[in-house]
């Protein structure tokens, strides 16, 4: 365990001591619940690993008040922290063009990414492929970027029934999680006010 609901900001040393020094690049997957810590914790990690640009490419939509309050309160947290912030809310492969060597991405988050990906007109075929197509673009803005930090929702505890395009949902995000961990240099879940390092300690 990396910290507790005593703040995020006094652990934040302890993960970077954990960092590779010297690696050109970094790959960091968080997870966790809504308001678990994630994107604050995102955000000071890329903070203290950017030597160059800091890029957050944003992925929700401000479809109903709680998400228009939720992007106003992290544009609000990074506001003065010189941030370029890419708007991106499907078909992230194409800022790669964007993305420069020496910069820091952090992608918030993954998990709507993949629901404004699946929840609209795309046929089955077409969804089928989602989670390899997203999970192909990852890689590619991995490779452009410096370090690269993702952040990802925990959707796995909470409920047991729903229809099937929610479980197909679930599935493919689950899915995207074990790969994502599987090519990460750090993996950190954020949960009950506690960050817990899985994957990246030695």
């Amino acid at each position: 365990m990396l910290g507790n609901e005593s703040g995020i900001h006094e652990y934040i040393s302890d993960i970077i001591l954990l960092l590779d020094e010297g690696r050109v690049l970094m790959l960091i997957f968080i997870s966790g619940g809504v308001r678990s810590g994630k994107s604050t914790l995102g955000e000071n990690l890329t903070e203290k690993l950017a030597d160059g640009r800091k890029v957050y490419l944003a992925t929700s939509i401000a479809h109903d008040e709680e998400m228009i309050k939720r992007i106003l309160l992290h544009k609000q947290q990074r506001s003065g922290k010189g941030y370029l912030t890419i708007e991106k809310s499907t078909n992230i492969g194409e800022v790669a063009f964007d993305i420069k060597n020496g910069d820091t991405l952090l992608l918030d988050c993954l998990g709507n990414l993949l629901a404004n990906e699946m929840f609209n007109d795309k046929t089955k075929k077409e969804k089928e492929n989602i989670s390899r197509k997203l999970f192909s673009e990852i890689c590619l803005l991995n490779e452009k970027a410096e370090h690269m930090i993702i952040i990802s929702n925990d959707v796995f505890s909470d409920g047991c029934m729903y229809s099937d395009s929610v479980v197909e949902y679930i599935d493919s995000l689950a899915a995207l999680h074990i790969k994502i961990a599987g090519i990460s240099d750090k993996a950190i879940e954020c949960t009950a006010g506690n960050y817990f390092l899985h994957k990246g300690r030695d």
